[in-house]
């Protein structure tokens, strides 16, 4: 159904240079990589940020997790195939329930930690990138029974997946794209962007588009400009790429 999206010419970044030749890039993920279809909206990004369209791979299944991507073979094989960099996103709840549940933090630490050898065991140079993903829409805590085992909100629980995606990176030797901080910091203004579709949990085209920019920074290591090509209203692109600017560490903030 998603589809349709993968024609749509989104704003870009624009960077300093390209790299010398495309990067190869793989997402392992669930629907918040797939939703939307991240990994071509990364490549569109990156191919309008001057630099050479990467070429670009996805291993997605709903609901997975990385500790069963780890038991996937279709995926184990894949990853025989030398990449620049490896992005991995976990279920989106498992880094928040780490912190009071430690059956969920041993099983999340050591998915990471387990990928992060077998890829380096045989890529020593591959970059791995952990996708921090967000929390849930504050509706969630009125209308799931079980929300509150996130946290009391979703500041709680952003404050949970910022935490343990941290420790996760420091245990495995990996670098965090910061998207849900960056889905927090667009919740507290005043007037926020909607990123997340109906549910409450998946992107909306925007949040696709704000982790794209965000990851794009991170693997380039190039700041958002104010380049637009239409496909958002100019507004709404306008300003998330201010957001990726001001955040401590991306665009500007560098």
């Amino acid at each position: 159904m998603f589809r349709f999206f993968l024609a749509v010419l989104l704003p870009a970044l624009a960077g300093p240079g390209a790299f010398a030749r495309p990067l190869d890039v793989l997402f392992v993920g669930n629907s918040y990589v797939y939703v939307n279809n991240l990994p071509e909206v990364f490549r569109q990004v990156a191919a309008g940020a001057a630099q050479e369209a990467p070429r670009v791979v996805s291993h997605a299944s709903g609901g997975q997790t990385l500790a069963g991507h780890g038991q996937d073979a279709a995926l184990l094989k894949k990853l025989e195939a030398p990449y620049d960099v490896v992005i991995l996103q976990e279920q989106s709840q498992l880094p928040a329930l780490a912190e009071t549940d430690r059956t969920a933090r041993q099983q999340f630490l050591e998915a990471c930690t387990g990928l992060a050898g077998y890829i380096h065991q045989r890529q020593p140079a591959t970059r791995i990138i952990l996708f921090q993903t967000w929390a849930r829409h504050r509706q969630a805590w009125r209308q799931a029974p079980g929300a509150g085992a996130l946290g009391a909100n979703p500041e709680e629980m952003q404050a949970r997946l910022h935490r343990w995606y941290a420790e996760a990176a420091r245990q495995c030797g990996a670098e965090v794209a910061p998207v849900g901080d960056l889905w927090r910091d667009n919740y507290r203004r005043a007037q926020p962007l909607m990123l997340h579709a109906s549910d409450g949990s998946h992107p909306a085209m925007a949040g696709t588009y704000l982790a794209a920019l965000v990851l794009v920074s991170v693997v380039y290591a190039i700041p958002p400009t104010t380049h637009d090509d239409g496909s958002l209203p100019p507004e709404t692109a306008r300003q998330l790429r201010a957001l990726v600017q001001a955040h401590p560490g991306l665009g500007a903030g560098k």
